[in-house]
């Protein structure tokens, strides 16, 4: 798959990844360690994620993104290609279980949020705004 609105290639358009924001796994970590330095005793690992049925293609996230702008996209997936798994995904039970996180922002959600300003920002506009908006 070739984007031009991303300027990125795929190998596989209908691979399914975890796509997640950025913040999400952010507030995972400060979420464990609030109880770390509370003296739980969590020293272990975790898995800060999406839910499993938000997990997307290649081609819907970039469909997604083509949503909030312009761009078109080309299929360039290659049968010949080295393998590459199909389906990957993470594991966020743990992290739920033992310390109540679960990501919070959906699908669509996650993408809008990175778009959302970036028309403001090539004006020239400051957007630590929107950025605390997101965290918050």
């Amino acid at each position: 798959m070739r984007c031009g609105l991303l300027g990125a290639a795929s190998r596989s358009a209908f691979a399914t990844r975890p796509w997640q924001h950025v913040l999400e796994p952010l507030s995972g970590y400060l979420c464990l360690a609030e109880r770390l330095s509370a003296g739980a005793s969590l020293a272990d690992a975790f898995h800060f994620g999406p839910q499993l049925e938000a997990n997307h293609s290649v081609r819907e996230l970039v469909e997604e993104a083509l949503r909030h702008r312009a761009g078109t996209w080309i299929d360039q997936s290659d049968a010949n290609a080295p393998h590459e798994a199909s389906l990957l995904n993470l594991l966020i039970d743990k992290a739920h279980h033992q310390l109540g996180w679960a990501p919070r922002w959906d699908f669509a959600t996650r993408w809008r949020a990175p778009w959302a300003g970036t028309g403001e920002w090539r004006k020239g506009r400051p957007q630590r705004w929107r950025v605390a908006w997101q965290i918050w």
